[in-house]
């Protein structure tokens, strides 16, 4: 994965590419519904919170990837959704 450091760098370089992209697909995006990015930010929020929590309490960041996989499934399937259709 790259960093953010890295993107930033190498955004001026694909600025043009990006806008060729969005020029590309723009209208053809009818946006997520309600209840899907409703059930996107509760996801983040319950997962922000209990890092959150472990943070306080002077824990590692650390969960068991299987506290979170119904949540996962669910945002990946948004990802597929959105940055993947063809």
């Amino acid at each position: 994965m790259t960093s953010y450091s890295r993107c930033v760098e190498l955004l001026p370089r694909s600025a043009l590419a990006l806008t060729a992209l969005f020029e590309s697909i723009k209208g053809k995006c009818t946006g997520l519904s309600v209840a899907e990015a409703e059930k996107l930010i509760q996801i983040y929020t319950e997962m922000r919170d209990t890092l959150h929590h472990l943070s306080l309490q002077a824990l590692p960041s650390k969960v068991l990837v299987s506290q979170f996989e119904q949540q996962r499934k669910k945002v990946l399937l948004s990802w597929q959704k959105w940055f993947y259709a063809s």
